[in-house]
């Protein structure tokens, strides 16, 4: 919905993707990062949406991208990265932040579809490709899977 939203407003789907692409890249730079070590800080929490990685019914390498850059920051930095599945396949909450357009907060079960048909498959599938990618980094101390999921009924 946001990037239809977007595509509306820059005049057109290329101009949107190009935004959202620019604004991933800068989102955190490395001043960030070196502030939160100032500050004592030794990980971040590095959210994402399983679309980063999920294109077309494929997996994809897209939102390495992303993550090689923060990772990068942190290894400069003596900081360790967390990854978070923060929006997975189905929406594994209701909130907005898990991507969930359909939110319902009288009956978030009915909005969450992460434990139906191929969704947990696909974000398991999704998990073994960045594994299998940061298997031998050790900034990457650890994954997150599904950032606050509401319990299958």
């Amino acid at each position: 919905e946001f990037l239809s939203s977007l595509s509306h407003a820059l005049g057109g789907d290329s101009r949107a993707a190009e935004f959202e692409h620019q604004w991933r890249l800068n989102y955190v730079d490395e001043r960030a990062i070196a502030d939160l070590s100032n500050l004592g800080f030794n990980s971040v929490r590095v959210p994402f949406n399983f679309k980063l990685f999920y294109r077309d019914g494929h997996i994809v390498d897209g939102g390495f991208e992303y993550f090689d850059r923060v990772i990068g920051y942190c290894r400069s930095h003596s900081m360790y990265v967390l990854l978070d599945m923060h929006g997975a396949p189905g929406f594994q909450n209701p909130g907005d932040h898990s991507d969930n357009v359909d939110s319902n907060a009288d009956q978030p079960r009915d909005t969450v579809k992460f434990w139906d048909g191929n969704n947990i498959k696909l974000a398991a599938s999704i998990w073994k490709h960045i594994a299998s990618y940061y298997r031998n980094e050790p900034v990457v101390w650890g994954y997150d899977l599904i950032n606050e999921p509401v319990p299958q009924s």
